[in-house]
């Protein structure tokens, strides 16, 4: 299973497990908070504004990114490989129509 599968089926799999993803949400919130107080310079995939990386730019996506006391400090470019790095692009563009659909600013 690739990247694209794991992410679209995550939540799914919460559920499946679980029956509901409050539980998950939470704890990715602590896990943010906690990298953050302690200034554990941890990587973690949260939703981070790209200037560039990935070939995207200004766009918020969760993206794996060094995160310490001042927030998100660094993002990491992971290697993807040609379909992988296509289906990055369209989702951002995806995003960002999304976003001026409903006059986000």
């Amino acid at each position: 299973m690739g990247i694209l599968d794991k992410v679209r089926n995550a939540a799914y799999e919460i559920l499946d497990r679980k029956g509901y993803t409050s539980y998950a949400v939470a704890l990715a919130v602590v896990r943010i908070v906690e990298a953050t107080l302690r200034d554990e310079n941890s990587i973690l995939t949260v939703s981070t504004l790209l200037k560039g990386e990935y070939g995207i730019e200004d766009v918020y996506m969760g993206v794996p990114t060094v995160v310490g006391d001042t927030g998100a400090k660094r993002i990491l470019e992971v290697n993807l490989n040609e379909e992988e790095k296509r289906n990055l692009k369209e989702s951002s563009a995806v995003l960002k129509e999304s976003l001026t659909e409903i006059k986000f600013q």
